[in-house]
């Protein structure tokens, strides 16, 4: 499995994810490796995907 990981980080490594908090309605971006992202602005977990760049 070391190889998929390694292709993984290949084509992830630049890409970064923007998600809008449903709490506060603040939008944030984070690296594509994040699992569990969180709001930077009041500290939520429920958030949105809205796009990717």
């Amino acid at each position: 499995m070391a190889i998929v990981e390694t292709l993984k980080r290949m084509f992830t490594a630049d890409e970064r994810v923007v998600y809008r908090c449903d709490g506060c309605g603040e939008t944030f971006d984070v690296g594509a490796d994040v699992d569990d992202p969180s709001c930077s602005a009041c500290g939520g977990t429920e958030v949105r995907q809205i796009n990717r760049i």
